[in-house]
């Protein structure tokens, strides 16, 4: 069972992630079965009603205006107590209300005790069991994410676990499925040859038209470029890293959009904390956003904050209580009215008015990390060890490659995005930060690498950071590819700096017509930025930005290998120098980390473009917010689980995404990517069984070579 993320933190996961130890052209067989059966019980379609009824009062984040009561007694000991209560549940029988009343706290004992009132034999308990988790894997999920992943930086306000979700599901089928032990389960025997040959077709058509890019001559060039920028790795960051070096001397590099640096941050302007590294990891330092500004700014902040936040607090009370939304409509209607009016026909200009008028209150504020240990009167320790800070940059230096030629300007670019009416807002951020954006990963790591005393340390590693040189924190906003430069920099660069985002405006024109045409926008009769601007604040807009749709390769790589090539934003780019690592262990470390959360992401994709309603979202259309944590099709519905229909189809019947399995391709000699494979088997597991494809070239010769799923190597002719 594939883990479902709540959305404030939604990331993409492969949906059959519990299967991934059996071969790929298996588990399609199996998940067919498990996920897609829509012949299931009339018995067991009641139980799901009823358990969908019951999940959302109990994971309710503040969606209800009545809070579920005992949900501190955890789910199943609070759902006992109400379900005597429920006669649309036990249709006031007098035997099924017995049994509820008799029910004891324990949840495992309830386990056993429904299995053996249900006359399930004990041989059959598993794939029974199975079979109500599976006919909800959407819930199921979000259990298991909240069992297994807690978020650190949020974890859950009451207890959750899998046997109280269990037990609830198995009461309910006492009372509403008496027969079940009659019902045969059987695992699907449905031919996917067709599906198969659907993903290898299109497997080999994006070959076809990536080999012969990567097999071109390039040139390798020692120039210090004017400036540097590092981005993410996520396939949005190739396109724009393409247009800003068509601009001027610029180099481009990419990383994992955390920056190498697992943080939990405490906002300055969100009482929410959050954890910006990715799931993968524990985050391990406390970080704390401290603002830079006079005291009357701050002040005035302040107010504005109590301001907006006053009026926020007292309009959601009017809106969710009882009788008050009468009052409301009465009060404020006409207002919203208007404001509905112009949001709707004027979107762009309206954004406009409502953010300046905003700034107005609360002014904008820079804010920088609280680098060293800090202590507030929380007694909450904040900071990073400069230990720690040295360990941080020069892994992210190496990991890169860059360990030399640095621009006397070297900006980290963070990323998140920006869209209205969103409730997979999540999903467009850093998936690197946990479903956060990351600026202020960025702004930590350039804070390390501009201190002193870590620039010693890396010259005592033969890695020499010339005394002119910034590192310049920013953030990529990728449904508009503006990029914001924060002022962390001295005054006497910042002509520098204005030049440099001039350069940047061009770029982001340049990007934002191929964005449009992608779009089907004629970019040759719009005002492109304009038109790309107004979809981010569109609150009908059901394509903001095609977010990581088209993913299909990861690219391990120095930038010169492809530079000029365009792959139409269908590649995660990680930098890297297989000549500055001999024993593969740099290549190892980007192996067992950004390349799992890319063949996540791809994984997300492809599933969700071969079954939207089983693997996706299903159309925007259709979709409700249910208890602020989820997404449902209509008003009972399973919990969905990725990218909405319109998320990977232009239109109806044209997908934007083919159904393509993640394309490593590894810029180092067969022998290290062998040595690697066999000493990680999470490596071994994905290649193997068909999960992943992996490709090499050679850094000597050229030539392209094939891993086989017995980890031998074919060369490609």
């Amino acid at each position: 069972m594939a883990p479902l993320w709540p959305l404030q933190s939604f990331i993409a996961k492969n949906p059959l992630s519990g299967l991934e130890g059996i071969p790929f052209e298996n588990a399609l067989s199996l998940a067919n079965s498990y996920f897609q059966n829509t012949d299931i019980p009339k018995q067991l379609e009641d139980i799901n009603i009823h358990s969908i009824k019951w999940l959302q009062a109990y994971f309710d984040n503040g969606q209800a205006t009545i809070k579920m009561p005992f949900r501190e007694k955890g789910l199943f000991n609070a759902w006992k107590m109400l379900a005597v209560y429920d006669k649309e549940f036990h249709k006031n029988d007098k035997k099924s209300i017995q049994f509820l009343r008799s029910l004891p706290a324990n949840p495992d004992i309830v386990i056993t005790l429904s299995l053996k009132k249900l006359g399930i034999d004990e041989s059959n308990y598993t794939d029974f069991l199975r079979f109500l988790l599976t006919s909800l894997p959407g819930w199921a999920g979000y259990i298991k994410n909240q069992v297994d992943w807690q978020d650190p930086a949020c974890p859950p306000v009451y207890p959750v676990s899998f046997n109280d979700y269990l037990a609830v599901r198995l009461v309910m089928a006492v009372v509403l499925w008496s027969d079940a032990s009659e019902y045969k389960i059987s695992e699907s025997t449905q031919d996917q040859t067709n599906v198969i040959s659907k993903i290898t077709n299109s497997e080999q058509k994006y070959k076809d038209f990536l080999y012969p890019l990567i097999r071109q001559e390039y040139n390798i060039t020692s120039t210090i470029p004017d400036a540097q920028f590092v981005f993410c790795i996520d396939v949005r960051s190739e396109p724009l890293r393409r247009a800003i070096e068509s601009t001027g001397n610029y180099e481009t590099l990419g990383y994992a959009g955390f920056f190498g640096v697992p943080v939990i941050v405490d906002k300055f302007h969100d009482k929410q904390k959050s954890a910006n590294c990715p799931v993968l990891l524990a985050p391990k330092h406390n970080i704390k956003e401290i603002p830079v500004c006079s005291q009357g700014r701050f002040l005035r902040d302040k107010w504005g904050k109590k301001c907006l936040d006053t009026f926020k607090a007292f309009y959601q009370a009017l809106k969710y209580a009882f009788t008050a939304p009468f009052a409301l409509v009465e009060a404020l209607g006409g207002w919203f009215g208007i404001y509905s009016f112009f949001k709707t026909l004027f979107p762009l200009q309206t954004s406009k008015f409502i953010n300046k008028f905003i700034l107005n209150i609360r002014p904008d504020i820079n804010t920088v990390p609280s680098l060293y240990t800090l202590q507030d009167n929380k007694r909450e320790i904040y900071g990073i060890s400069l230990t720690e800070q040295c360990a941080y940059a020069e892994n992210f230096l190496k990991q890169t490659g860059f360990t030399k030629n640095f621009a006397k300007f070297v900006f980290l670019c963070g990323h998140g995005s920006k869209s209205q009416n969103n409730p997979y807002s999540a999903s467009l951020d850093c998936g690197a930060c946990g479903g956060h954006s990351g600026g202020i990963n960025a702004k930590v790591l350039a804070a390390i690498l501009n201190e002193a005393k870590v620039r010693e340390y890396l010259k005592s590693q033969d890695i020499c950071i010339p005394d002119d040189t910034h590192f310049i924190a920013a953030e990529h906003n990728t449904t508009t590819d503006d990029i914001q430069i924060y002022k962390n920099y001295p005054n006497e660069v910042s002509e520098n700096i204005r030049n440099i985002n001039h350069d940047l405006s061009k770029a982001k024109y340049l990007n934002n017509i191929w964005r449009a045409s992608s779009m089907g926008l004629n970019a040759d009769k719009i005002d492109v930025n304009n038109a790309i601007t107004t979809k981010s604040v569109n609150w009908a807009e059901t394509r903001p930005e095609w977010g990581l749709a088209g993913n299909s390769s990861i690219i391990i790589a120095p930038r010169h290998f492809t530079k000029n090539i365009n792959l139409l934003g269908k590649s995660f780019l990680h930098s890297y120098n297989s000549e500055i690592d001999e024993d593969g262990s740099l290549l190892e470390k980007i192996l067992t980390a950004p390349v799992i959360v890319a063949k996540w992401i791809n994984l997300q994709y492809l599933f969700a473009s071969l079954d939207n309603v089983a693997y996706g979202g299903g159309s925007k259309i259709t979709q409700n917010i249910t208890s602020k944590i989820g997404i449902m099709q209509g008003n009972a519905s399973d919990l969905m689980h990725g990218p909405a229909l319109q998320s990977i189809y232009l239109d109806d019947d044209t997908a934007y995404h083919e159904p393509v399995r993640l394309l490593v391709v590894i810029y180092a000699q067969n022998g290290v990517i062998s040595d690697v494979i066999g000493r990680q088997e999470v490596l071994q597991q994905l290649v193997n069984g068909g999960w992943i494809n992996l490709t090499s070239v050679d850094p000597i010769s050229n030539n392209i070579y094939e891993m086989q799923r017995d980890f031998s190597w074919i060369r490609f002719s």
